[in-house]
């Protein structure tokens, strides 16, 4: 457990100082991967601590932060963004 809490951590570190100023929507999609990795680590873990809801509730709260501007984003100017990041596909279902 305390291997995927470095593991985050070092992510989150990394994705910090490498970011630019201005946030992308790859960006956002990264955060949210991570906050979605991080949830999954504890609910697979009947023990979790408070700690680990906190550093998820920090790790939500950083993903809100980052994927703000894409909230209420024309869906042409969204699929402008989608086009800049690999691997991103959005379902119009």
């Amino acid at each position: 457990m305390k291997t995927i809490l470095t593991t985050i951590s070092a992510l989150v570190l990394l994705s910090a100082c490498s970011s630019s100023s201005k946030n992308s929507l790859c960006d956002c999609v990264e955060k949210g991967a991570q906050v979605d990795a991080y949830a999954q680590s504890i609910l697979m873990d009947p023990a979790h601590t408070q700690a680990q809801k906190d550093s998820l509730d920090i790790l939500t709260a950083e993903r809100d932060e980052v994927c703000q501007e894409f909230i209420d984003i024309d869906p042409m100017e969204l699929e402008k963004e989608r086009a800049k990041c690999e691997g991103i596909q959005i379902n119009r279902d």
